[in-house]
């Protein structure tokens, strides 16, 4: 059986005001990766002076040490709305040993953990003007593939960027790399946990984007790529209600039944008086061939129905279908009542559930004048119709 439901997005409008006397409150700004390393005498170090010393300047040139405590170093010299110069100071430290002739020049010869030091040390010196440190960052990316830390320096430097134009971008840049499994994991966990504190307040900004995705996704039948969509909504909100539904919707729809249960459940815990999530949990335990669980859980959402419709009058398109007609007609039928069947499927039919308006064509086919014929267990367990009604009402933003 094809559960047929509407898929819902939340309609987020989005305000931003964008300027730079915001920008105390940024990525660059925000983010003390410092924290995990306090214990580290070179970043106590660092922590009471706001200039490199040479003791500093030696340690972050050195291949030796690790580069998480590098940038931790860099970040506990902290960040000036006034400017700094650390990054002049390094070049110039730089070109005692190693003669670079420009900046490109150095960009096309040091390796990617010099160059995400100077990369770090410029946005550090100015966050204002970061076009400069993004490409760097991105140079030292393309060298340095693999580090956790170079990764994820150069996503806030690009985050940072994005501020004057996307906040659903700022988040993503750093949330590709957490979920980028193949990277060496040089960074701590402490550090990290300071660098997600501050970005995952960014996340809600993707929501409209995500489920956009997603329903994209499940319209080209690629179900499995919706619900991981879905499932970043509730990574930024878990008592989402739409996300949970649909997540129990697509896996549906791929026959994962007892994995949609427990979001099912869960969205009707979130908005008990909602009649989505008990139609769809009905048509799961329909599949299931569990008709007593169907009846419960359908004929809740038909008795809700009216109040919700009311309640929601202007706010969101009505629950005016009849699936959960259909599916209670269906379980009497499985269960030999077939005076209560037909009731609910004539009702379902009667609201416009083209399944249920074949459904009885076909039985009456198979009727004679003095008896009905029992419907096939394939009838009875499948739709004939494999179509996904839309919400007319649905516009994404």
């Amino acid at each position: 059986m094809i559960m047929k439901t509407k898929l819902f997005s939340s309609t987020v409008f989005l305000l931003f005001v964008f300027c730079n006397s915001l920008f105390a409150d940024s990525p660059i700004t925000s983010t003390d990766i410092y924290s995990g390393y306090k214990n580290e005498p070179i970043v106590a170090e660092a922590i009471n002076n706001s200039i490199l010393t040479e003791k500093l300047l030696e340690y972050l040139v050195s291949p030796q040490n690790p580069i998480a405590v590098k940038i931790a170093v860099i970040n506990a010299l902290g960040w000036d709305i006034n400017g700094k110069n650390n990054a002049d100071v390094f070049f110039q430290y730089l070109n005692k040993t190693n003669t670079y002739k420009s900046i490109a020049d150095f960009m096309q010869k040091a390796d990617g953990e010099l160059l995400i030091c100077m990369a770090y040390l410029k946005v550090m010196d100015d966050y204002f003007d970061v076009n400069e440190a993004v490409s760097m960052a991105q140079k030292a990316k393309s060298k340095s593939p693999k580090s956790y830390t170079v990764n994820i320096v150069c996503a806030l430097i690009e985050a940072q960027k994005a501020m004057s134009s996307d906040w659903c971008e700022v988040y993503q840049f750093t949330d590709r790399v957490r979920e980028n499994k193949s990277l060496n994991d040089d960074m701590n966990e402490t550090a990290k946990a300071r660098i997600f504190g501050y970005m995952d307040g960014y996340g809600k900004y993707c929501m409209p984007n995500y489920f956009q995705q997603a329903i994209a996704y499940s319209n080209q039948k690629n179900y499995t790529q919706a619900v991981e969509c879905y499932k970043k909504i509730l990574t930024l909100n878990p008592n989402d209600y739409w996300a949970n539904n649909n997540i129990g919707y697509n896996y549906f729809l791929i026959e994962k039944y007892y994995s949609a249960i427990p979001y099912l459940q869960k969205a009707i815990e979130i908005e008990p008086n909602n009649p989505f999530a008990y139609s769809n949990l009905g048509g799961i335990y329909l599949a299931l061939g569990d008709y007593q669980k169907t009846i419960s859980y359908c004929q809740k959402a038909i008795d809700i129905k009216d109040k919700y419709n009311a309640d929601s009058k202007g706010k969101s398109s009505p629950f005016d279908f009849g699936e959960p007609y259909y599916y209670v007609g269906l379980a009497y039928a499985g269960q030999n009542d077939w005076e209560k069947s037909l009731s609910y499927l004539i009702e379902a039919a009667r609201l416009g559930d083209e399944d249920a308006r074949v459904f009885l064509e076909e039985l009456d086919r198979s009727s004679n004048a003095s008896q009905q014929q029992r419907p096939t267990q394939q009838q009875q367990s499948r739709p004939q119709q494999n179509t996904l009604k839309k919400d007319p009402n649905f516009k994404l933003k």
